[in-house]
């Protein structure tokens, strides 16, 4: 998976900082460590977050996450 989220505020012309006031994060570094510069999602994400996340942008699920599978060999790994 990999967030969608600044080529988003890309497009939108706004930056990080303003999306997370906008979200109602009071720590805006800890969205720089969510949303880090090479998109990749890492951990978990509640509904509610998402869902603001989508009400702030005025877009889908489906637009902010994407969906990456993992290569073959990738997965033979991790099992």
């Amino acid at each position: 998976m990999r967030w969608r989220i600044r080529e988003l505020l890309a497009e939108r012309k706004m930056t990080l900082y303003e999306f997370a006031k906008r979200i109602g994060y009071n720590n805006v570094s800890s969205v720089y460590r969510r949303f880090p510069e090479g998109d990749e999602f890492e951990g978990s994400v509640s509904a509610k977050f998402l869902e603001r996340i989508c009400r702030e942008l005025g877009v889908g699920v489906g637009d902010v996450l994407e969906y990456i599978p993992d290569s073959p060999t990738t997965r033979h790994r991790k099992r």
